[in-house]
């Protein structure tokens, strides 16, 4: 079977590990939007420990189920304004925040209308920034023919422990945080993330 994967937002390490894994990587954006899960929130690592960021969500009242890429921002709470400034804040003595900086801001300085379509974006920046080649279609999930890739994307699901540590800014005395958003990697590791990303354990 077809692995399919939704979008997430700013993913986690172990989700972009599983993306350099694939030759293909195949996106279902007409399956259901899911609570609770990396699709529209991430987690990153600020002087208390780790920090959760959740994007706003329209829910549509009467409708028990919204497909992927038909979920709305709720853009009357100024929520890129709060992400940015708890990344800025998390991140600023990190070695290669200032490198990245400016081609992630503006991300977070132009409202987004659809939550698919800020998820997409934000992972093209990201591989670029990353120098990943990333070839993707998207496909409609058909039961029997495509797997679901859940487990990447379930925020409550315990992570394996076996990843490589780096040095995090504030692991002098949090310790090392695992399987954080991706940009944890970024801002500290930069050009070296591929390297830690290929380094991981083959995922299932």
């Amino acid at each position: 079977m077809i692995p399919v994967l939704p979008l997430a937002y700013l993913p986690p390490v172990e989700y972009m590990a599983w993306l350099l894994q694939q030759k293909t990587v195949y996106f279902n954006n007409t399956d259901h939007f899911q609570k609770q899960t990396y699709r529209n929130r991430c987690v990153i690592l600020g002087a208390n420990g780790t920090l959760k960021l959740s994007v706003p969500i329209v829910h549509q009242s009467g409708k028990t189920h919204q497909k992927e890429n038909e979920v709305c921002i709720f853009n009357e709470v100024r929520w890129q304004k709060q992400h940015w400034k708890s990344i800025s804040i998390a991140y600023r003595s990190a070695p290669f925040f200032e490198f990245y900086e400016d081609d992630l801001k503006p991300h977070f300085e132009t409202p987004s209308q659809n939550l698919w379509d800020l998820n997409f974006l934000l992972l093209e920046k990201i591989t670029h920034l990353l120098d990943l080649s990333l070839s993707y279609k998207f496909v409609n999930f058909k039961p029997g023919q495509h797997k679901r890739m859940e487990h990447l994307l379930n925020a409550k699901v315990k992570h394996p422990k076996d990843f490589p540590s780096y040095t995090q800014v504030f692991s002098d005395r949090l310790g090392f945080k695992s399987n954080l958003s991706v940009i944890d990697l970024l801002f500290n590791l930069g050009p070296q993330s591929e390297s830690y990303l290929r380094a991981i354990p083959t995922i299932i």
